[in-house]
């Protein structure tokens, strides 16, 4: 018997984000790109085209499975 082959998060939403496109197309995704955008906005007025001249809205810090960050600190909102 084959030994069983685990994917990681990056692999599972490759597949399922493929898997989403196969099934309800290329306008479905700028649909949600549309509604996110507007949600963002409501949520931040007038910081869209601040974020914009600086290349985008600011990076959230990476983290690890286990909630804490890249260099090994603590993350505040982990459980």
């Amino acid at each position: 018997m084959k030994p069983r082959k685990f994917m990681d998060v990056t692999e599972a939403g490759r597949l399922g984000g493929l898997r989403t496109l196969e099934t309800r197309g290329v306008h479905h995704f700028s649909v949600i790109g549309r509604r996110g955008q507007e949600v963002m906005r409501a949520r931040h007025p007038g910081q869209a085209s601040e974020w914009g001249k600086h290349g985008g809205r600011p990076k959230k810090p990476a983290q690890t499975p286990m909630g804490t960050l890249k260099d090994g600190k603590e993350n505040a909102d982990s459980p």
